[in-house]
């Protein structure tokens, strides 16, 4: 029975809901988190076949998650180069979230997207994704764990972002692509 024993403090959660079926996708991420890791990361995984909603994965995670701040990542997205250290360092001034930007793409078509507290509301403008904090933000594990997801797998990312919205204040916003969403509308 593996016991894990951690020194220091855990700054950061990484948190990866997954399905058995897409092992493929969760092994190119973590070949781009995997070199990025610190011993202030941790990475969590909640994997099964379909049984649960993503939702009910994402607050299964949330309850094991010990770092200070924590962010979902997508099994099937990607992630920059730089996503830990640039939000290790966002951190460090203790803001309640940080601002991210990152690429939208769907069907071989390519938005942008920006998560930030300027915008109250999840919007389009012109070709831009605009959102409030959501789950690919990172965000203090203190507030974060004050939501729950909904127990449902669409939509729930929204439910989550309008809830969170009133209990932050402050963010620090990362400038440059730190997010890589691949949308598959046909997915189950």
């Amino acid at each position: 029975f593996p016991v894990t024993i951690r020194r220091g403090r855990m700054r950061l959660s990484i948190l990866i809901p997954t399905l058995r079926q897409r092992s493929a996708l969760l092994d190119r991420l973590m070949g781009i988190l995997e070199p990025q890791l610190t011993s202030e990361v941790e990475v969590l995984l909640e994997s099964d076949s379909g049984e649960a909603e993503i939702g009910t994965k994402r607050n299964t995670l949330m309850a094991r998650a010990r770092g200070d701040y924590v962010c979902y990542v997508d099994d099937d997205d990607r992630v920059a180069g730089d996503y830990v250290s640039r939000i290790l360092g966002a951190t460090e001034t203790k803001p309640d979230c940080v601002g991210i930007e990152g690429v939208w793409t769907s069907r071989g078509a390519q938005r942008k997207f920006i998560a930030s507290l300027r915008y109250r509301s999840w919007f389009e403008e012109g070709d831009l994704l605009l959102r409030s904090p959501n789950h690919l933000n990172p965000v203090l594990r203190s507030i974060a764990s004050q939501v729950r997801f909904p127990d449902k797998s669409w939509s729930e990312d929204a439910e989550y972002s309008k809830a969170l919205l009133p209990l932050l204040g402050h963010e620090v916003f990362l400038e440059g692509n730190m997010y890589f969403y691949d949308h598959n509308p046909d997915k189950k």
